[in-house]
């Protein structure tokens, strides 16, 4: 099979490309000054087949850094977000039915919003504008809780607030770690369940029976899953093997969504 491919990919970091300015209305109580909404990338495809089997991929995605905010945001509410302009210069739609995707992307200490329709821009674009009302649920207020956990498969540390489980246990010898402890957590978006890679979810400490911290390791983390399920995985190497821990951690509240009024244009890149 043979593949017709365009792809359009604009890098804008440090620069003027994509800079759109408009007023953003947080949630209630917050301030915030009219912000600059910059896109520091833009990606254009079209996939076309000439064998006959009409297969076709479109897409365009653009990157928005986000203004900074005392709040940590969370995730994407996506059923409270409107587009309300997608197009490119030539006056073509690269709306989807609801609009667009959204992701909520954390970089380096910086909040990006990443944007996806699946069409791609007319051929001769040279320019999309983007705007929007994106809602993104916030972290609030911070509760320390202790919950026990028994090391061994299948055990889970649940709670109304958070729902972890251990997946594998292996007593090891190597350097100072005795014990490898890998924790599951899976979470549905929007979910008032903590779980695993949740920023709401503060650095786990285990505590023997008599309260003392074990220490430990951190080896590995996986983190995947859809729009329905996102699961992670983290590697801990104990210094000491145990049968079983109390799972001391900080976790946070949803506060309420901060709302975020983009309006911006970006140019291909051609």
């Amino acid at each position: 099979m043979k593949i017709a491919r365009m792809v359009f990919w604009a890098l804008a970091v440090g620069s003027a490309v994509g800079l759109g300015i408009v007023g953003a209305a947080l949630a209630k109580g917050t301030k915030n000054p009219s912000p600059t909404y910059r896109v520091v990338s833009v990606r254009a495809e079209n996939f076309s087949s000439d064998d006959g089997s009409k297969l076709r991929c479109q897409r365009t995605e653009l990157m928005i850094a986000l203004p900074g905010g005392a709040r940590k945001l969370q995730d994407i509410a996506d059923e409270a977000c409107r587009v309300t302009r997608f197009v490119d210069d030539k006056g073509a739609s690269l709306a989807t039915p609801k609009g667009a995707l959204f992701g909520l992307a954390h970089i380096d200490g910086r909040d990006y919003l990443n944007v996806c329709s699946f069409k791609s821009p007319s051929p001769g674009a040279r320019e999309v504008s983007f705007a929007a009302r994106v809602v993104v649920n916030a972290v609030g207020g911070q509760k320390k809780i202790r919950l026990p956990l028994a090391l061994k498969p299948g055990s889970a540390l649940t709670s109304k607030l958070v729902d972890i489980r251990v997946k594998q246990v292996q007593h090891v010898s190597f350097g100072e770690v005795r014990m490898m402890l890998v924790l599951e957590g899976r979470q549905k978006p929007g979910s008032a369940k903590l779980s695993l890679g949740d920023r709401r979810v503060g650095k786990l400490a285990f505590l023997d029976r008599a309260g003392k911290p074990i220490e430990y390791e951190q080896f590995g983390y996986k983190s995947g899953g859809s729009t329905d399920m996102i699961t992670t995985e983290i590697t801990y190497g104990l210094h000491r093997q145990v049968d079983s821990v109390t799972v001391a951690v900080d976790v946070a509240d949803l506060a309420e969504p901060v709302v975020f009024d983009i309006d911006v244009r970006t140019g291909l890149g051609l």
